[in-house]
């Protein structure tokens, strides 16, 4: 069904500008040999160690998440990232260098994949953040003598290792991460990469004034501070999620050049990059509403929309 630009919601058609930003999520899984636990350096120089786990699972991997100390998302646990700067080769290295000042961790750009596009827009900006989503799986620490190269606390965030196991199922259980202190969206969409999915993602934000008049409809925050850290609460009244299995038929089913992942091959088919009126009308309705894109059926697992009517 065709769309014209008459129905693209206000809660979308606000932003008139996009700003470029990276963000990282690192996840370590220790070896068969070893079973080396994780741990981080604090500004003292003292290792910090996560928690006990109340399971005996075995394979238990770790993720890596930063509590911000300052700026923009003060007090919520998140991955690692920042604006990508103009002496930034690309996304990708943006997101490297980010990594390692608010974390000290070296990472090649060849262990990291471009998993997700998130676009973020705010009721008090016109300002549209877009996201470049990348995650590191197979992350292992350095050894040199008797050094290790763990993460380490940084002005900008504190690094912490939290677990993720693994259910009957084979998926990802997320439970152990500290959501009611992270984004709202986060519990939303994170899962779905740390099992391997790719997502294109829109999430439209509100700053909550009065906590008393919160929507129980809403994605809301839960918390109004993290460890002493106060947090500015927001909620999300509309979003829209698109989430694809990670496999090559994705690429080859197109022009099949081999220099893009499979996320770029369907956002430069959607035109996402290129037309901020073609974002905004892929904001606001399902894919096969918006494009003919000859994507396999198989590959969209889930579309997912908020409700999208702004009632003020």
């Amino acid at each position: 069904m065709p769309v014209s630009q008459e129905e693209i919601t206000s809660f979308s058609s606000r932003w008139t500008n996009r700003k470029l930003y990276t963000l990282m999520f690192v996840v370590y899984t220790p070896d068969e040999s070893s079973k080396e636990r994780p741990l981080v350096i604090n500004d003292s120089g003292c290792e910090v160690h996560p928690e006990e786990l109340c399971t005996n699972d075995e394979n238990t991997s770790w993720l890596l998440l930063g509590l911000k100390q300052r700026g923009f998302g003060k007090g919520r646990w998140n991955g690692f990232g920042g604006k990508v700067q103009s002496d930034d080769a690309n996304p990708k290295a943006a997101a490297l260098r980010e990594l390692e000042e608010e974390s000290g961790l070296v990472i090649t750009a060849s262990a990291v994949e471009d998993v997700g596009r998130l676009w973020f827009t705010f009721t008090e900006t016109t300002e549209c953040m877009e996201v470049h989503v990348f995650i590191c799986r197979k992350w292992m620490p350095k050894h040199c003598g008797d050094t290790v190269n763990w993460p380490c606390y940084t002005e900008e965030m504190h690094p912490f290792w939290f677990p993720l196991t693994t259910n009957k199922d084979s998926t990802v259980d997320t439970n152990y991460l500290p959501y009611n202190h992270m984004w709202p969206d986060d519990k939303i969409w994170l899962r779905y990469i740390l099992q391997g999915n790719l997502l294109l993602g829109w999430f439209h934000f509100t700053q909550i004034l009065n906590l008393s008049n919160v929507s129980n409809q809403n994605l809301t925050d839960c918390s109004t501070e993290t460890r002493g850290l106060p947090i500015d609460p927001y909620e999300v009244p509309a979003y829209h999620l698109d989430i694809f299995t990670d496999k090559n038929e994705i690429a080859s089913n197109g022009d099949n050049n081999s220099n893009h992942s499979n996320l770029q091959w369907i956002i430069d088919h959607l035109g996402l990059d290129k037309c901020d009126e073609k974002l905004k009308l892929w904001m606001n309705f399902p894919l096969n509403q918006v494009s003919a894109m000859p994507i396999i059926s198989s590959m969209l697992i889930k579309t997912l929309n908020y409700p999208l009517k702004d009632n003020t």
